[in-house]
């Protein structure tokens, strides 16, 4: 039986940057997408920017517009004028994409090899809207770099995966994402906000018939932030932007009429409950730890069996938690990421903290009117891509399989067929990951 091309759905990627700000980095990303990324159909790549002023390199990029490479794939440089925003980018680039899938990537992101066939397996066969990726460093520089790739990983692989669980809900992450075109053209990206992406997620869920969805496996590679107060200010706009949308929309959660009552209970767990939840996790991570120790020592005396059962359930969830974590290192990572993914986890009180700072400031400045300003994250010098592609070269689409038309995957077996292709590409992904070798890092 001849197996249908899932790479042959029409598609077109989209790249939104900032000039000068990803001048230096936004070339390697076109050639490297063009290049690597393992797909069937001929895409088009809009790269959208806008810049402030007019800068010398522009006049590089305009040389690309409209070059087709030898695999058919071409280049579409669109300068969107009077844009101060990557929402505006993508709006205006969503005007001219007539396929039925659109791939969205920030200019310094080299998604994996077969990153793409991941995700158009994985939406094929759960029938959803929105497939998004996960994120990995391709640059680790310092002990900083090596912390966040840390905690990109166990995001990605352990907390996405147990939120959409839990909620039901999936969240879009604004880069390394599948979308149906018509979907994401109904809803636009918002220019007011400080995180567009998480915006047009609650949005399009509030609505009921829209269903995104994580898919870890799908991998991109991205460059680190620059300093320690890059990291700072890129962190405060994620904080922003999650609570402006919880202030905007937890309103609507109760009078959706789309939504049923375990989805608007999951909806409040996104939203509202978040500060609950967190402020949970610091007593968890803080105080729990410093009265458990007073109590072994026998300052504080007896706790009593409610407290002490509390204490043990904390435990337990913790434990869970990092062999979890433990698990789905061994599984995906080279060997040498092991120890700072369990540094990570031993460092839970001190990422916990770091977080309930940034939600303070994100709050006081929601309420003093400070949180319009978008400050454009400055990310480390490139590196040659580190993006996995060694072990892959025979991962061809006529690998997956012929070149048929592609029918509607609508059928319980065309589903199936679907989810066993994409079990087929992650057990090669798996596979190929032992063949990779990073260069050494720096360990914690």
């Amino acid at each position: 039986m001849q197996r249908e091309v899932l790479g042959k759905t029409s598609l077109t990627v989209l790249v939104p940057c900032y000039l000068p700000n990803e001048q230096l980095i936004v070339k390697s990303t076109i050639a490297h997408l063009i290049h690597n990324l393992e797909y069937s159909f001929p895409f088009r790549l809009i790269v959208c920017y806008n810049t402030p002023y007019p800068i010398a390199f522009e006049d590089e990029l305009r040389e690309l517009d409209g070059y087709v490479y030898a695999n058919g794939r071409s280049v579409q440089i669109l300068k969107v004028e009077g844009s101060s925003s990557k929402a505006e980018n993508l709006n205006c680039a969503l005007l001219s994409v007539d396929t039925e899938y659109v791939a969205l990537y920030d200019a310094d992101h080299h998604p994996d090899a077969h990153s793409l066939l991941i995700a158009s397996a994985h939406m094929a066969a759960r029938g959803v809207a929105c497939v998004q990726g996960s994120t990995y460093l391709r640059s680790l520089p310092n002990f900083m770099a090596v912390y966040i790739n840390a905690e990109f990983f166990v995001t990605h692989f352990v907390f996405f995966p147990a939120m959409q669980f839990l909620t039901s809900f999936g969240i879009f992450g604004g880069s390394n994402a599948l979308w149906r075109t018509a979907i994401l053209k109904a809803y636009q990206f918002r220019h007011d906000v400080q995180t567009e992406d998480i915006d047009v997620s609650i949005r399009s869920s509030l609505d009921g018939r829209v269903k995104i969805s994580f898919c870890p496996e799908c991998r991109s590679g991205e460059l680190p932030p620059r300093t320690f107060n890059d990291l700072y200010r890129q962190r405060l706009r994620w904080a922003l932007g999650w609570d402006q949308v919880t202030l905007q929309h937890m309103r609507s959660i109760g009078s959706s009429t789309e939504l049923n009552c375990a989805e608007k209970a999951g909806m409040y767990y996104l939203l509202p409950l978040r500060w609950a939840l967190l402020l949970s996790g610091v007593a968890n991570a803080l105080v729990a730890p410093i009265v458990a120790s007073a109590w072994a020592n026998g300052v504080g005396g007896e706790l009593g069996g409610p407290i002490e059962t509390c204490y043990a359930f904390s435990f337990t969830t913790y434990a869970t938690l990092f062999a979890v974590a433990a698990i789905n290192a061994i599984l995906h990572e080279p060997r040498q990421r092991w120890p700072a993914i369990i540094a990570f986890q031993l460092t839970g009180a001190v990422y916990i903290g770091w977080n309930l700072a940034l939600y303070f400031i994100s709050l006081i400045k929601i309420c003093t009117g400070a949180d319009s300003e978008w400050v454009v994250t400055t990310r480390a010098p490139d590196v040659p891509s580190r993006a996995r592609t060694a072990g892959l070269a025979y991962l061809h689409p006529s690998d997956t399989c012929a070149s048929s038309p592609r029918p509607e995957l609508s059928t319980p077996m065309q589903a199936a067929f679907a989810m066993s292709c994409e079990k087929e590409l992650v057990e090669k992904y798996n596979a190929a990951r032992g063949e990779v070798s990073d260069p050494p890092i720096p360990m914690l």
